[in-house]
């Protein structure tokens, strides 16, 4: 049971940081594709909206991951859930301050 729950757990985890890439950026960065000497891209309303969506994915990928890292036994396994959630604070840093 405890292999089947953490297995779960980090498909749980991989579906999170999948969306967690997948949210978009600027909805108005296409612009800059079509327009190049704009000089700025205009504001995103909601943008305030992803940051949050972002955050508790990210959240949900680190309970998660710590649960899974409780229950494992293995060195290997524990290292994969430390990269997972490695993966998704700095995919999250990434998409939120960059």
């Amino acid at each position: 049971m405890k292999r089947f729950t953490q297995i779960t757990f980090h498909f749980i985890s991989l579906a999170a940081v999948i969306v967690l890439f997948s949210l978009p950026g600027n909805e108005y960065a296409w612009m800059l594709d079509m327009a190049p000497d704009l000089p700025a891209v205009p504001e995103d309303p909601g943008a305030g909206d992803r940051v949050v969506a972002g955050t508790a994915l990210v959240g949900l990928v680190i309970l998660c991951q710590a649960i899974a890292i409780r229950l494992s036994k293995r060195w290997v396994s524990r290292m994969f859930s430390v990269g997972l959630i490695a993966v998704a604070v700095v995919g999250w840093a990434g998409a939120s301050w960059v």
